[in-house]
């Protein structure tokens, strides 16, 4: 019963309230993946999340590729 309502609510929990990140680009990065997040600024520390979307940046005045990806719950 307990696996039947975790499948139910696991859409809901994957579109609810997605955060983003950027980072350093990852050329293996992969959309589904699941990431450890640590950031003792956010008191966030080893937290799970799933990449729903990824995005590269170019800054051409630093010369710089930055990966902004979308997470939501794993």
């Amino acid at each position: 019963l307990e696996e039947r309502a975790l499948a139910i609510l696991r859409p809901r929990a994957l579109e609810a309230s997605p955060a983003a990140i950027t980072a350093p680009t990852n050329v293996f990065q992969q959309l589904l993946d699941v990431i450890d997040v640590t950031d003792p600024r956010c008191g966030i520390s080893a937290e799970n999340f799933r990449v729903l979307a990824d995005r590269v940046n170019f800054d051409r005045r630093r010369g710089r590729y930055d990966h902004t990806l979308t997470l939501g719950a794993p």
